[in-house]
């Protein structure tokens, strides 16, 4: 195995450590390490979809779709540790509950969820859920968009992270990420999210998939720039349920 390749598989297993729970990281990488780790993250979001298909087609084996969607949502938060849905809920609480960046920032920061944060969870999860239970109809259309959505959400949040500055130096293990990703980071993200979703969706639900996260991250980067001056590891978290749920949303559209 030639040192490149060792490279890239290492870089491969922090993206896959920093985005779940799976206990593959080396100790101690380096922050360097972890800034060129991020040209995997759309990669790593399909992979969980991909688990996740392969969970569902297994488990609908003896469970209805009503009760098969459910346990397949759970195992994405097992696998993720809840780590993008424990963004969302920080992100909306701080939002809707602070007057100036300084407080949402504040808020942030703290452990306790508010009704804002618990309301988003609560929505996410139910739409995310009656998306799967949705596309059971469509075999073809739910393991696109499961492969697709994981890996278009993680790009999205890549992009974020060129679109603003980090709003905090520091109390954040994504201070390590927060600097403005190189553009090998940048591109390889979006080129393999436009590669998976164009063989698991199809080239025109892509093209409209992609057009609806142009338009949703660019009013997300409104949103955070004047709430609160910049991005948190909180904001990517929102950016990825957000966008996974449009995918979600335009994939059943396009079903019909």
């Amino acid at each position: 195995m030639t040192d490149v390749l060792k490279r890239q598989l290492y870089l491969m297993r922090l993206a896959l450590a920093f985005l779940t729970r799976i206990p593959v990281s080396p100790n101690a990488p380096s922050n360097t390490d972890l800034q060129h780790s991020r040209r995997y993250f759309s990669l790593i979001g399909a992979a969980v979809g991909s688990v996740c298909v392969l969970f569902y087609t297994v488990i609908s084996i003896w469970f209805p779709a009503i009760l098969a969607a459910p346990l397949t949502i759970a195992l994405m938060l097992v696998i993720t540790g809840g780590l993008h849905e424990d963004g969302l809920a920080d992100t909306l609480d701080a939002m809707g509950g602070g007057s100036t960046p300084e407080q949402r920032l504040a808020i942030m920061k703290d452990s306790r969820i508010g009704s804002f944060g618990a309301l988003a969870l609560i929505a996410s999860l139910l739409i995310k859920t009656a998306a799967v239970v949705a596309l059971d109809q469509h075999p073809g259309l739910l393991i696109g968009a499961l492969i697709a959505a994981g890996a278009i959400s993680r790009a999205a949040a890549v992009i974020m992270m060129t679109l603003l500055p980090y709003a905090r130096l520091h109390d954040s293990k994504v201070v390590t990420l927060s600097d403005s990703p190189q553009a090998t980071e940048l591109w390889l993200n979006i080129l393999v999210a436009v590669a998976i979703s164009v063989v698991a969706l199809g080239g025109w639900a892509t093209i409209v998939s992609l057009v609806a996260i142009a338009l949703v991250v660019w009013l997300l980067r409104r949103w955070f720039w004047r709430r609160l001056g910049g991005f948190t590891g909180d904001c990517l978290g929102a950016v990825q349920v957000m966008v996974e749920l449009v995918v979600y949303l335009i994939v059943i559209a396009n079903a019909g």
